[in-house]
């Protein structure tokens, strides 16, 4: 073992004293090893940083889920109602065409977009009703 002579703040030392006088150490010494090795550890000295660990583990983008009954259009769809609870469905349509110039991806096809609109339907996610002769679509499930 190598000897290390530090100079430690008076505050630090009563808490090490305190731990000790609680039974949790034998000495400051110990207290020091312990926190020492503990540093190691937190940074990588068994050759795996738990530093590293923890903020990989909460930084990690977590993809919410989708119930598994949808399928990746009809969640989709389900998404462009945002904070709307009725549309038309050319208004459903006119997202589909301006969410895919913002993300520069092809729009589905509007037949696409229509037919899985009637399943939500189905399923009871959506609903349709008339309202002076035009059909309006509500959104009756929200998918997170």
């Amino acid at each position: 073992m190598v000897k290390i002579t530090v100079d430690i703040p008076e505050e630090i030392v009563k808490f090490i004293e305190k731990k000790i006088s609680e039974g949790l150490f034998s000495s400051k010494e110990e207290f020091i090893m312990h926190a020492v090795r503990l540093l190691a550890e937190l940074y990588g000295i068994g050759g795996i940083s738990i530093l590293e660990k923890l903020i990989t583990v909460f930084t990690e983008k977590k993809k919410p889920l989708r119930p598994s009954e949808l399928s990746e259009e009809e969640a989709y769809i389900l998404s462009l109602f945002r904070e709307s609870t009725f549309l038309y469905p050319e208004e459903i349509w006119a997202r589909v065409l301006e969410d895919s110039m913002i993300r520069g991806i092809k729009p589905l096809k509007k037949e696409i977009v229509f037919n899985t609109i009637e399943k939500l339907v189905e399923k009871g996610y959506l609903q349709k009703l008339k309202k002076d002769g035009e059909t309006i679509i509500k959104i009756l499930k929200r998918v997170e």
